[in-house]
């Protein structure tokens, strides 16, 4: 895989297929985008958060909250060896290759700075980690209104599972559309994300010693799962099959070169999903998560919106932190790092920080 694939400048193309990629590389904002495009572009970069917004589910320190992000990271890797093994194709660079149009008549599908990911597209993993995470939180709220047991009880259980399951499907329609309308994925790609999101949440729920699994287990699932995706690269390769076949597509296919950066590569995804495996199981399992979580001070409610606040301006700090593109294997370790200090910061550091300062605060009072 190249280094510095943001510094790809696309070869010459010719026809209408130049006219095309000219006219879509002018981006989405203009006084020619089409109504609604804000809207779908909104709805899948509200998606690109997802890890983060496990993140910062995982502050209420709730067994919901965490099983939230523990299924996410899981999902995230489930996804990671799915790609590789489906191949699927992208609309934005299928459209171009495909031989169903005659010649010079393909459609011009309009790309967007999130449209150029360079990884295979079945399943989308934007719709299965959305389904996943919506689902336990789904779930996980009937399961406290389906103890009631009084008439008017059950009346309202019965209007809260057609509320919160009318808003599960809405927000997973509408990601699902606004993946399509961006060109990133084809409909049987997000359906396929949507339906293996909710098996991915239905198995991790009923097998509940993955959410009290040790470091140990952890550590020894990230070391399967990278020599698992290593091996079956490189058996692949010796098979004369290239797993990063998307890469040279989405580099001639994209409209503009520079929405093209290293971390949508499929192995740039890989060591993202390792990192915060890792860091999920050193924070669960440390000491400061023991003290702050398990604590009497995890019951308060002023402990915990403390922690949400302490986080989410924690998490937009991260979000500040550029990793360098110009050396391939730096990117890697760097963003392995990254992966991992962001789930270990605020599943241990945070809470911890936040319940010394309260029994500081406390001992002055008393």
């Amino acid at each position: 895989m190249p280094v510095g694939i943001k510094t790809f400048s696309p070869g010459p193309l010719r026809g209408r297929r130049l006219g095309c990629l000219q006219r879509r590389a002018a981006g989405p904002v203009g006084r020619d985008e089409k109504p609604g495009a804000g809207c779908a572009i909104y709805c899948s970069v509200l998606n690109e958060t997802r890890l983060e917004l496990g993140s910062r589910l995982a502050p209420l320190h709730s067994s919901e909250a965490r099983t939230c992000f523990q299924c996410l990271v899981y999902s995230r890797n489930i996804l990671g060896v799915t790609l590789w093994i489906l191949f699927g194709h992208r609309p934005y660079w299928w459209v171009q290759e495909t031989m169903i149009y005659p010649n010079r008549s393909s459609p011009c599908l309009e790309q967007f700075p999130i449209t150029c990911e360079t990884g295979p597209g079945s399943p989308s993993g934007h719709a299965m980690g959305s389904s996943c995470v919506w689902y336990v939180m789904v779930t996980a709220a009937l399961s406290y209104t389906v103890r009631w047991k009084d008439k008017s009880a059950v009346t309202l259980h019965r209007l809260t599972w057609s509320f919160l399951w009318s808003i599960f499907w809405i927000i997973q329609i509408s990601v699902c559309i606004s993946r399509v309308f961006i060109a990133t994925h084809f409909p049987h790609q997000v359906i396929l994300g949507v339906f293996a999101g909710i098996l991915v949440a239905e198995a991790f729920e009923h097998t509940p010693a993955i959410q009290t699994a040790s470091l140990r287990i952890y550590i020894k699932t990230n070391l399967f799962l990278f020599i698992f995706a290593l091996g079956f690269y490189l058996v692949l390769k010796l098979l004369d099959i290239d797993l990063l076949w998307s890469v040279p597509k989405a580099k001639k296919w994209c409209a503009n070169p520079d929405w093209i950066n290293i971390d949508t590569t499929p192995f740039a995804g890989l060591v993202r999903n390792l990192g915060a495996l890792f860091g999920l199981g050193l924070g669960i399992n440390s000491e400061m998560f023991i003290t702050s979580c398990k604590g009497k001070n995890s019951c308060k409610i002023s402990f915990r919106i403390l922690c949400i606040a302490a986080s989410l301006a924690t998490l937009q700090l991260y979000n500040f932190v550029k990793i360098p593109t110009h050396t391939e294997y730096l990117f890697y370790i760097l963003s392995f790092c990254k992966s991992a200090a962001m789930p270990l910061t605020v599943v241990a550091l945070v809470p911890y920080c936040v319940h010394s300062l309260m029994r500081t605060t406390e001992k002055k009072l008393n």
